[in-house]
Order: structure tokens, then C-alpha cells, then sequence
């Protein structure tokens, strides 16, 4: 689910259909395409209200590294579905393996798998 309604379910909403059309709306120079990942950007920040303000900086931040990657790759989605989905499953192991910020790093020196390794641990 992480990957299909998240990863490219969003990217396609915010990166094809909603940057792409504010880009043709506003002429699609590269003033336009500017504009279009800041917009974008915002709103996808915004939409991730629920997780704070931590979680709206966070997404705003993604939002524009996915929305200036899908421009580089020439308006491809894959590349920032990519990322978006390989983000999303990283903080996921992170949050059922129990990590936070100091404890990653702490793990990552005294165990080969970091947070991974944490919850391989669990499991068994």
C-alpha cells in the first residue's frame, strides 16, 4: 500500500497533475516550473498537517526534491516514485523497529543492520 497510494499515488497527484498543470497554466517556462515545485511543495507539506509541524517542514522539504527530480527527469515520475517510496519504507522500518534519531546512529556503530537488525531482533 506504502508504494501504490502513497509513493505513486502522490507523486502522480502533486508531481504530474498538479505541478505539471500550474506549469502549463503559467506559460511553462522555467520561471513557471520554479513556481510550479514551490506551489506544489506547500501544498504537499500541508496535506501532511496531520503529522505536525515537523511533518508539514518534512514534506515540503520532500516535496521539493521529488518535484525538482521529476523535473530533471524530463516530467518522468518514476524517479521521485522512487524515492518517495524508498523514503516512506525506510521511515516505517525506523518507526516499527522502534529507532529514533540518536538511537539510529548508536545502532548503526554497534550493529551491522542498524534498525533493521533491531527488528529482525523482534521478530525472532
Amino acid at each position: 500500500m506504502n508504494w501504490t497510494i502513497a509513493a505513486f499515488g502522490e507523486e502522480f497527484t502533486y508531481r504530474i497533475v498538479l505541478m505539471r498543470g500550474i506549469s502549463f497554466i503559467l506559460n511553462d517556462t522555467r520561471q513557471a516550473q520554479f513556481a510550479a515545485v514551490i506551489i506544489q511543495s506547500v501544498m504537499f507539506g500541508l496535506i501532511h498537517a496531520y503529522q505536525g509541524p515537523a511533518g508539514i517542514i518534512g514534506s515540503t522539504f520532500s516535496g521539493l526534491v521529488f518535484g525538482t527530480v521529476t523535473i530533471a527527469s524530463r516530467w518522468s515520475i518514476w524517479p521521485s516514485a522512487i524515492a518517495h517510496g524508498t523514503n516512506n519504507t525506510i521511515g516505517i522500518i525506523a518507526l516499527y523497529g522502534k529507532c529514533v534519531p540518536k538511537a539510529i546512529w548508536s545502532e548503526m556503530r554497534t550493529k551491522p543492520f542498524g534498525c533493521a537488525g533491531s527488528l529482525v531482533e523482534r521478530i525472532r
